[in-house]
């Protein structure tokens, strides 16, 4: 069976709160994604209700995204 390939979701933009690293995405709440940073893997994730991706801070994933942001790297989603 032939897939289809992925689709883009843009660009995350990232905000950092004191508890979470939120990433909004362009796709739909529900759809699941893959997070990259500079187009290589780092996790795959659930488009909550609000269009965003939670990552509670102080693990690996949080901050391997904000050592990213530091580093002025690409962070995008695309469909998994």
């Amino acid at each position: 069976m032939k897939r289809d390939p992925p689709k883009s979701c843009g660009t995350g933009d990232v905000e950092v709160t004191d508890r979470h690293v939120i990433a909004t995405s362009d796709a739909m709440p529900g759809d699941i994604v893959d997070v990259l940073i500079d187009d290589e893997y780092l996790f795959t994730a659930t488009i909550g209700r609000g269009g965003e991706i939670k990552v509670t801070k102080g693990t690996n994933i949080a901050n391997r995204i904000l050592d990213a942001l530091d580093c002025d790297a690409r962070i995008t989603m695309r469909s998994a």
